[in-house]
């Protein structure tokens, strides 16, 4: 079987940095590191004494990236782009079973009160809050359809989800004041800082190398990331298709990364445990 290791270092070692996108160049290092045969491992950056913010002093109609609510170590895992029937509730149990905490951010039209019923018995590890209405990139959008979808966003959270939190699909809009402003102002936006964009494996990556090379390569494009050392949010992708192959990866993915970052002493935390206070 090819190695995806040695294809990214073919694809990119020649190429200037100037011709490598900041995400070509993270995945070319670490491809790197593991071509080289070193072990995975995290090596702690000190980054001083440093205290998030009360979370009484974040602003509101402000996106939120780890250090203002997460001290050093502590890990928030971030599931994106459900509900879908059985299979949202599949990665439920997967989190469930590892006994550890994760927030699902659910596309507000895949939600009703059946599906809340559904998802309730999950609800000592995980928790769910709203992204978007639509799946949709909200900075993208005229003046007109950003108003009706951010509207839609507010009704559906107040209705169904009754939380402070949401996040934005595609990280759309999460510096963009013309979104913001268009939100309720009791809401903030969740955003995330470690991303291994778990989404560019596709069908034709998993026929190539397997859904155990990919997830070696998610585990090392986490552990390498340098914002855990501030307080990570990691993003991640629930499966979509029925063809069922970012479950399979997933799958793999997530005990593996969760066992290394247990072994690293990182703190796992709950997200409620952030925002009880405004909820």
């Amino acid at each position: 079987m090819p190695s995806i290791v040695k294809d990214i270092i073919d694809r990119y070692s020649g190429k200037s940095t100037h011709d490598l996108t900041t995400s070509e160049q993270f995945q070319l290092q670490v491809a790197l590191s593991i071509e080289s045969g070193e072990d995975l491992r995290y090596e702690y950056r000190s980054i001083g004494k440093r205290n998030p913010s009360k979370i009484h002093e974040i602003p509101y109609l402000k996106s939120i990236f780890g250090p203002e609510i997460l001290y050093s170590k502590e890990i928030l895992l971030t599931i994106d782009d459900g509900y879908v029937e059985g299979i949202t509730e599949a990665y439920c149990e997967l989190i469930c079973s590892l006994k550890v905490y994760a927030a699902f951010f659910l596309v507000g039209e895949t939600v009703d009160e059946a599906v809340l019923l559904r998802l309730e018995k999950y609800t000592e590890y995980c928790s769910f809050y709203i992204h978007g209405y639509k799946h949709i990139n909200l900075s993208k959008l005229s003046n007109g359809d950003l108003q009706n979808n951010c509207s839609l966003i507010s009704k559906h959270n107040r209705i169904y989800f009754k939380k402070k939190v949401i996040r934005l699909p595609y990280g759309g809009g999460y510096n963009d004041p013309r979104v913001l402003s268009s939100l309720p102002s009791d809401l903030f936006n969740l955003h995330w800082n470690v991303n291994p964009e778990d989404y560019r494996f596709t069908a034709e990556y998993y026929e190539t190398y397997g859904a155990e090379q990919i997830s070696n390569l998610l585990t090392h494009l986490v552990l390498q990331n340098k914002s855990l050392d501030k307080g990570g949010i990691i993003l991640m992708h629930q499966e979509n298709d029925s063809r069922g192959i970012k479950k399979e990866i997933s799958f793999l993915y997530i005990p593996q990364l969760i066992n290394y970052l247990k072994s690293f002493q990182f703190d796992i935390i709950d997200l409620r445990s952030k925002l009880f206070c405004r909820n």
